[in-house]
């Protein structure tokens, strides 16, 4: 039995019926895609220096359901920042996080996650209809998310059938 049935066979017994929709709507960046690069990080990293004189990270941050900025400010908050602080010097941080993505989005390589290809497949032929969306409230989207929706629109279009296409969508900055 693969990993992906034997996972599959173990959500099933808690009562998880996950094949019972008819659409799956998913996010991008640790849902369908992992990318690595560390760009997106460390662009954060650098404007918390930069506009905030501190130098922190967003390690430890519980950031899933969160967006970017939610993110940001979770660490800063964590470092001391106060929520006026924090609003009063975003268009810096904006402008240095937008600076470094697009200096460095040639780094940016997602990868599939590894039981997505089969999860997708799965769904496909079972006629659903399958759609992903990049959450962000960042103006830098544009930048960070086209090499993700590209990424993704071929991991959905690779599991459409001429019947049923796969939609691809990400919040434009």
């Amino acid at each position: 039995m693969s990993e992906f049935q034997l996972q599959t066979q173990a959500i099933k017994s808690n009562g998880f019926r996950w094949m019972n929709s008819d659409a799956y709507l998913f996010d991008i960046d640790g849902t369908l895609l992992i990318s690595r690069d560390r760009v997106h990080r460390n662009a954060l990293h650098q404007a918390m220096r930069e506009a905030y004189g501190v130098d922190t990270t967003i390690d430890g941050i519980a950031y899933h359901g969160k967006t970017d900025l939610g993110i940001l400010r979770a660490a800063l908050e964590r470092a001391g920042i106060s929520g006026d602080r924090f609003d009063a010097n975003l268009p810096s941080a904006l402008e240095v996080i937008c600076r470094e993505v697009s200096a460095n989005a040639s780094r940016i390589t997602p990868t599939v996650c590894s039981a997505i290809p089969q999860v997708l497949e799965e769904l496909r032929a079972a006629g659903k209809l399958l759609a992903s969306h990049r959450a962000t409230s960042n103006r830098w989207a544009g930048s960070k998310s086209k090499p993700l929706v590209c990424a993704t629109f071929s991991v959905l279009a690779a599991s459409a059938t001429t019947t049923k296409a796969a939609r691809t969508s990400s919040v434009k900055p």
